[in-house]
């Protein structure tokens, strides 16, 4: 009896380890750690599929952040979020103890895509962030330009995180200036400051009258005393202005996540192209 209780209880213990294997099996055969590209769905040539994998691998290292782009045929049994955050889990990517990165997954059979973020990743990839990002990736993606897409994905990801990092999170209400912007706005803050200028010494002389010798003696009356109506003159005013407080533009703003079947948190999207 006692025997068969221990097997019992044996099997039991096992069963959790099984079913986990089971469901690892497709990320734990990739080693520990992959490289950051993985095109098992042979969209790029071997040239462009190494420089997508340098770029990557600089911009990681770089950031302390890592970039990471999965392509596949099948998603089997999972939706693409499961599909992206279990890939980036087991295989052990993610910078840090709090294992910073981001991750693009392509399916071919649905024409899926997922974007997974983990760590800081979920900071500096908002829902409005990735909402952006989506808009030209899919453009890109639905036309077949995988190369593009990729390459549009790093540009986005390397400047996403140095905003963040910077304490300029793109988020709600948050936009991107060029310094070509720059320019333009110092050089209007410029006219427009001299234009203000040069209307208030107008208004000024114009308001200001100062007293004139007369020198043509036929103006002036003998015995004659010519009283004109004077009035007051309002010249000028002092007006005491309070900055109101301006609503926080991030209002709405951050980051949905969501916990992945290891337990650990993700954030990002998912779609068709």
């Amino acid at each position: 009896m006692k025997k068969r209780l221990f097997l019992i209880l044996t099997i039991l213990l096992l069963i959790p380890t099984l079913v986990l294997a089971s469901i690892n099996v497709d990320f734990q055969r990739l080693g520990e750690k992959p490289p950051r590209l993985v095109d098992e769905a042979d969209l790029l040539d071997d040239s462009r599929e190494e420089m997508i994998l340098d770029r990557l691998n600089r911009v990681s290292e770089e950031l302390n952040f890592d970039i990471v782009i999965y392509t596949n045929n099948s998603l089997g049994y999972k939706t693409a979020t499961e599909f992206a955050d279990d890939y980036f889990d087991y295989n052990s990517f993610g910078m840090g103890p709090n294992r910073d990165g981001v991750l693009l997954i392509i399916s071919m059979d649905e024409r899926d895509y997922a974007i997974s973020t983990s760590g800081y990743g979920i900071t500096a990839f908002t829902d409005y962030g990735i909402k952006k990002l989506e808009d030209e990736l899919v453009d890109y993606l639905a036309a077949g330009d995988y190369f593009s897409a990729f390459d549009y994905f790093i540009d986005t990801s390397e400047f996403y995180v140095s905003e963040a990092k910077a304490g300029r999170v793109i988020d709600r209400g948050s936009r991107k200036i060029g310094l070509d912007e720059y320019g333009i706005m110092a050089l209007v803050s410029l006219v427009g400051a001299a234009a203000i200028s040069f209307g208030y010494v107008k208004i000024l002389e114009s308001t200001h009258i100062s007293k004139k010798r007369k020198y043509n003696a036929n103006t002036y009356k003998n015995g004659v005393v010519n009283i004109i109506p004077t009035r007051d003159m309002f010249l000028n005013r002092n007006i005491t202005r309070v900055r109101r407080p301006r609503e926080s533009s991030n209002s709405g703003g951050g980051s949905t996540t969501h916990t992945s079947s290891s337990g650990r948190t993700h954030g990002g999207s998912s779609g068709k192209f």
